[in-house]
């Protein structure tokens, strides 16, 4: 048995998938390793680790021939009673704390429901105090305030001392719940093989499934939004049972693959039988157990002979002087038991008793051997003559119910036969053309069991005998199912988005700049991966015909080598946190829009003018000409630049007509593309306009339709 080294380790990266990560750690090598075989034991892992994941990273010359993962229960002292006075005493001050707690809200509540009136009507004399009661107001407002606020912290403080209290009654109730201080764990148990070389580094890595994030971002503004700094954010929750302190961190849009395996989808095939998929399973060579009799037996006892049974007298055969069905006929078909009379059926099983072996050993060969020796069953009288002849009667009947059932053997067989020629010359196999499933797809599921290395498992032999590989079941850690379940029940914090369901059709890893440290509480932890300078440009945006009001938005360029995902992004202007905006789906090179909500120094005030005529012929056209004036004001201390967006009627048949006149300042056609939501009939200007400064805008356009016809809510609407 090879020697063992415990070595330290400490987690040196991580990598987070939409569910799930991959964790290395870093193993401290001894200073010296000797040549001869060797194992370096890794213990504190923790257990909920998957054991068929564990892989190792060598550099250097010394080869790894082995890497095991055991389960390491933890080794707890038996459990101690729990101590009744100390239970009675946390129950009356858990009581006492509970009484307390309600008292204080009830006092709370009354204060909160006082109702404070100044009277404050119009008063008949000039000098009625007015002023006075006023003041009397908002002095008990500011005393009911301080009451309130006093009260509320006396009930946090109470609320955290009853919840510490639960805790240590829970604990004295449960003693050993409370000492097992030692969980799980496992322990990665690497061989190496013999040799002088040395190590220069060892990488341990094992996959965790109870961990996930979700995407987040930054940007911070500076000059007015000429400078930008945009960072990639995440929320991380993990409960791997170990804390993740000093690793550096890559975040994963793909899913975790435990499975390389490629699926094969079931088919019904018609024609020939096609031959058995091949599998990397081969089954072990004929005569593999010969190969092992010399050490079978070497290392088996050797067996006692059992002493020699006498040989039976001719009394012993009288108990079978009447015979019954089994020493006669060994293919027997059971149906036929129910022909037989009631007193032949009662007594059919003690007669075939004797038979089973107690003179002649119970096996088939005695048996042969006993119906050999024994005589024709003697004449009987009486009433035993008439059971001898019931006896002889049934077994004629089985006789020929066997005869008949060779007999149809016989024709299956050559069903069977013709059925084969048939389908050697290529006929459909089945009535139906489809070939029916056979043992054989059990059989490969079965072969396939045994290329599931991590199962597989030496049972132990005999006293003295070899050991046999069997497939054996590994068992799953406690806690990994509530974890799984704690986490997948996370929502993504501040309308954040799952990775998972909003990737798209890429996959992209994200890694992270510094080193980051996320505990293994179950609470989703904000970290920042990258930080990167971007092209930003501020702009104010008003739609007067929905909204008058003018908002300010920020558009940078996406400075990551990398698609964004939809998530929350803190905008920070001049170091004040602002706004928390949403993201949407970004490609490589793509921008990056956000609001930062309205500037109230900026307003647009939108009038309209209709005038309406007949034309045509005789007079059987309106024409509806409008004139849209958009009034810009501003009261910023610089230049800021304005987009205004006016949209016209989309006409809905032939008989109606739209024509734009005119605009001034000249506008261009707006279509909203690069927001992905087209509009149509939608009209653009980009404005400067000064510090301090006014603009107007004008647009003109005409609708023509027939004089029966009428614009919903008004020819002439604004």
């Amino acid at each position: 048995m090879p020697d063992t080294l415990a070595c330290e380790s400490c987690i040196s990266r991580v990598v987070v998938y939409a569910r799930g990560a991959v964790v290395t750690r870093e193993v401290e090598l001894p200073v010296s390793v000797p040549p001869e075989g060797v194992i370096l034991e890794v213990r504190g892992i923790t257990s909920l680790a998957e054991p068929a994941s564990f892989r190792t990273s060598v550099d250097g010359e010394r080869i790894v021939t082995s890497l095991r993962a055991p389960l390491i229960a933890p080794m707890t002292p038996p459990p101690p009673t729990p101590d009744e006075a100390l239970v009675r005493k946390l129950l009356r001050e858990v009581s006492r704390l509970n009484e307390l707690s309600q008292r204080k809200q009830r006092r709370r509540d009354a204060v909160a429901a006082m109702s404070i009136d100044a009277d404050l009507k119009v008063p008949k004399e000039p000098d009625s105090g007015i002023e006075k009661r006023v003041g009397d107001v908002l002095v008990i407002s500011a005393l009911q305030h301080e009451i309130l606020t006093a009260l509320d912290a006396e009930l946090d403080a109470l609320a955290e001392r009853v919840r510490a209290a639960g805790n240590e009654l829970k604990a004295a109730r449960n003693p050993a719940r409370a000492t097992a201080g030692t969980q799980y764990s496992r322990s990665a148990q690497v061989t190496l093989a013999p040799g002088s070389a040395q190590l220069r580094k060892l990488e341990v890595s094992y996959t965790v499934r109870p961990a996930r994030w979700w995407p987040a971002y930054s940007a911070r503004l500076e000059g007015g939004g000429k400078h930008a700094q945009f960072a990639l954010e995440a929320f991380v929750a993990q409960v791997s049972g170990e804390n993740w302190a000093g690793a550096r961190i890559a975040l994963c849009t793909a899913d975790m693959l435990t499975d390389v395996t490629l699926p094969e989808l079931a088919s019904l095939r018609l024609g020939r039988k096609q031959p058995p998929r091949r599998t990397g399973f081969r089954a072990p060579p004929e005569g593999l157990d010969a190969l092992f009799a010399g050490y079978d037996s070497f290392v088996t006892p050797p067996q006692i002979p059992m002493p020699a049974m006498a040989e039976p007298s001719p009394s012993d055969y009288s108990v079978m002087a009447e015979p019954s069905p089994r020493d006669y006929e060994e293919e027997l078909v059971v149906g036929s038991m129910s022909a037989l009379p009631e007193e032949a059926r009662q007594q059919a099983p003690s007669m075939s008793a004797p038979a089973s072996g107690a003179a002649f050993g119970g096996g088939a060969d005695s048996r042969m051997e006993a119906k050999s020796m024994l005589r024709p069953p003697a004449p009987a009288k009486s009433a035993k003559k008439g059971r001898g002849d019931a006896n002889r009667e049934m077994l004629k009947d089985a006789s020929v119910e066997r005869s008949g059932a060779r007999r149809r053997s016989m024709d299956m067989e050559s069903a069977d036969e013709a059925a084969g020629a048939a389908h050697d010359d290529g006929d459909f196999e089945g009535a139906n053309g489809v070939e029916e499933d056979s043992d054989d797809s059990a059989e490969g599921a079965d072969a396939e069991s045994w290329l599931d290395f991590d199962t597989l498992e030496v049972t132990p032999g005999e006293v003295h005998g070899r050991g046999r590989l069997a497939r054996g079941g590994v068992p799953s850690a406690p806690g990994l199912h509530q974890a799984l379940n704690h986490v997948e029940s996370l929502a993504g914090p501040g309308g954040s988005s799952d990775p998972r369901y909003s990737r798209g059709m890429f996959d992209h890893q994200f890694e992270a700049e510094n080193l980051v440290e996320i505990p293994a509480d179950g609470i989703a932890h904000r970290i920042r991966l990258l930080s990167k300078p971007a092209k930003s440009h501020m702009r104010m945006r008003c739609v007067p015909l929905a909204d008058e009001r003018v908002f300010r938005e920020v558009e940078l360029e996406n400075p990551l080598e990398a698609p964004l995902l939809p998530g929350p992004v803190d905008v920070f202007v001049d170091g004040a946190l602002l706004i928390t905006a949403q993201v949407g789906s970004v490609d490589r090179g793509g921008m990056v829009r956000f609001g930062l909500g309205e500037e109230q120094r900026v307003t647009v005030a939108r009038n309209m003018r209709a005038s309406e005529e007949t034309k045509g012929l005789l007079g059987g056209k309106a024409s509806v000409t409008h004139v849209v004036t958009l009034e810009v004001a501003s009261s910023l201390p610089a230049e800021i630049e304005l987009e205004l967006i006016e949209r016209v009627p989309i006409p809905a048949g032939k008989d109606i007509h739209i024509e734009v006149n005119s605009s001034t300042p000249r506008a261009e056609l707006y279509k909203q593309n690069e927001r992905d939501h087209p509009v149509r009939g939608g009209y653009r200007w980009l404005l400067k306009v000064p510090a301090g400064g006014k603009q107007e805008v004008k647009l003109q356009y005409t609708l023509a339709f027939d004089k029966d016809y009428e614009v919903e809510g008004g020819n002439r609407r604004a």
